[in-house]
């Protein structure tokens, strides 16, 4: 199996900011979310607000979104504004698993609202992400999936008792993800966090650089 985290792993930077700009820009009307979002930055920032707060209010802005132009709008997010961001080496990684005939696994705390049309762009079996539903409100469903969440949603998974995790790998940039990577016996940390450099280097995990 191929465990990858996604953002800063497999594409530069965060992507659920640029999804509310790319949104905004889009539906002008979704504006009407933005100082909201504003005024939880600050107390986010201290540890006040969640992220699966910050992901509901973030998510309010697809009640502006008809639902005929909800598949348009994640096709073009990633046409315009994600694929230009995916690490080239991180790809090849991601062939090199898909030519061993490892199933692929995308573990991600950013939303399946969109990252479900990555997972299939990029030839992904699966995908783990923070699950969302539309309808009737946008909202979050359940626990934000970062952490310790991504190994208690594998667990949920059938395969979780037929994979051979001793010929696992994981890979990310983050510090967080060090639960899922240590269910692995090969973990890579590429283009690693501060942290997960320290982490890594403690551990004596491979370190390598995508960017």
């Amino acid at each position: 199996m191929g465990l990858f985290d996604f953002d800063g792993t497999l594409a530069r930077g965060d992507s659920a900011v640029p999804f509310t700009l790319f949104c905004m820009r889009r539906y002008p009307k979704a504006t009407i979310v933005f100082p909201w979002l504003a005024s939880l930055v600050v107390p986010y920032g201290l540890g006040m607000v969640s992220k699966k707060r910050l992901k509901n209010v973030m998510l309010k802005i697809l009640r502006f979104v008809p639902p005929a132009e909800r598949e348009k709008l994640v096709e073009d997010f990633h046409d315009e504004v994600i694929l230009p961001k995916y690490f080239n080496k991180g790809l090849e990684r991601v062939a090199w698993h898909k030519e061993q005939g490892h199933t692929l696994v995308l573990a991600t705390a950013s939303v399946d609202f969109y990252m479900d049309h990555i997972r299939r762009h990029l030839g992904f079996d699966l995908l783990v992400a923070t699950r969302t539903t539309i309808e009737p409100v946008p909202r979050v469903i359940g626990p934000n999936c970062y952490g310790p969440e991504k190994v208690k949603r594998l667990q949920e998974l059938d395969l979780f008792e037929q994979t051979d995790w001793g010929n696992s790998w994981a890979y990310s940039d983050h510090v967080s993800d060090t639960p899922i990577m240590e269910l692995c016996h090969n973990r890579m940390a590429t283009t690693p966090s501060r942290a997960l450099r320290r982490y890594a280097q403690n551990a004596g995990w491979p370190i390598v650089d995508w960017s």
